[in-house]
């Protein structure tokens, strides 16, 4: 089969949890004999002043095409981060040339819901990989401003109060008088309109798809609640490639040793397994964490 993934970055400049997964993925697909491509979005913010430049190269054994952009100078900003015609008219010029039996999209942010639409449009089948919430948040997260998690499905209204409480302009109202934040925002029944838009058109996007990919059982909760059918969605664990022969090189110890890597952010949740930590009445466990403490 030949296939094309599509992923908002891609190592070696980023090497996040979706960048990563999708490099594995398109390896491992490589090895079970299957010819793959990729496109990603090497830098969203210093490309031309409209369309997109590009560039191919190969990393570690995948081709991969690179498009920068400028969504700075994109004439409706908010619009192109989840429905970007420049990349949607990239896309169809290479999905023609590459002719892919399947499009596989990791995560959507970046590449926007316009890359599910195309593919559509050619008949190319297409798969999506879930790694976030970005279909059902601007922000990825689901997370408020206070740290609480939006209650689904989300609320158009609530996004637009979340988004300008963002700006120094609403952050300090809202953390000296909410009830009157409340109140102003309760009022303002059109600041939600082009959340609402957004939210409609990207599960029209994500509709389009014929599956949907998710890690875990709460990400897959979070689509249903939103209005995704259920029966679409394929639940499967991250994974990662490790050869067993690593399972007996460990040395003894008397000490549980838990790691953690990754982003180190409050929506990761590293603050939740210190707390753990600190109840128990053993301290026979060791937590080390490896991250970006910026």
């Amino acid at each position: 089969m030949r296939i094309a993934i599509g992923v908002h970055h891609f190592p070696p400049r980023f090497r996040g949890g979706a960048e990563q997964r999708a490099l594995r993925t398109a390896q491992a697909l490589q090895r079970r004999g299957h010819s793959v491509r990729v496109i990603t979005v090497d830098d969203p913010y210093s490309g031309p002043e409209s369309g997109v430049e590009w560039e191919d190269d190969l990393h570690e054994g995948v081709q991969v095409r690179r498009l920068r952009l400028n969504l700075n100078a994109a004439p409706d900003p908010f619009r192109f981060e989840y429905d970007n015609p420049w990349i949607g008219d990239h896309l169809r010029s290479w999905l023609q040339e590459v002719t892919p039996d399947l499009f596989h999209l990791f995560s959507g942010y970046i590449l926007s819901g316009r890359a599910l639409h195309v593919a559509h449009e050619l008949a190319i089948p297409s798969v999506v990989s879930v790694t976030d919430y970005w279909f059902l948040c601007r922000k990825l997260t689901l997370l408020r401003n206070d740290g609480s998690i939006s209650e689904l499905p989300v609320d158009p209204q609530q996004c637009a109060r979340c988004f300008a409480e963002e700006t120094r302009r609403y952050q300090w109202p809202a953390r000296i008088a909410p009830r009157v934040m409340d109140w102003y925002w309760s009022a303002r029944k059109g600041a939600g309109d082009r959340f609402r838009a957004r939210n409609e058109f990207l599960l029209g996007a994500l509709g389009l798809a014929d599956a949907i990919i998710s890690p875990s059982h709460f990400v897959r909760d979070a689509l249903v609640q939103a209005g995704v059918e259920d029966a679409r969605i394929r639940f499967a664990r991250q994974g990662s490639e490790r050869p067993l022969s690593t399972a007996n090189d460990k040395e003894p110890s008397n000490e549980l040793r838990i790691t953690y890597m990754g982003q180190i952010a409050p929506h990761k949740g590293v603050h939740v397994a210190v707390q753990a930590l600190s109840l128990l009445p053993s301290r026979r466990i060791r937590l080390r964490v490896y991250g970006n403490a910026d």
